[in-house]
């Protein structure tokens, strides 16, 4: 016979069934969980896009339509920012660091 098994702070019934050490089934708290991890996750991916778009929109004012509005300081920190929160400030660094002699 299966035997309930509690699985992440839930209820008895609301646990997960185990036949034989195996999982049987997971139960609707485990699902809502994943769905809720999952939801933040394209949170993040939602926001660093936007974070990257932005710069490029900065980036495409200031180089092609000449919009003074943006000077070259305010941008330099507008595409650190994008490239630091994308890649992280050791990947940035490292990848400043392959660049130098390129320059």
């Amino acid at each position: 016979m299966g035997v309930c098994v509690r699985a992440g702070g839930a209820s008895c019934l609301a646990g997960l069934w185990r036949k034989k050490g195996k999982r049987k089934m997971s139960t609707p708290v485990t699902i809502q969980n994943k769905v809720h991890l999952l939801q933040e996750e394209i949170g993040q991916v939602q926001t660093e896009n936007n974070i990257l778009l932005n710069a490029v929109r900065a980036a495409y004012r200031k180089h092609h339509l000449s919009d003074n509005s943006i000077g070259w300081e305010e941008l330099s920190d507008i595409l650190f920012d994008a490239l630091c929160q994308s890649m992280g400030l050791d990947r940035y660094q490292e990848w400043r660091d392959s660049l130098k002699g390129k320059e």
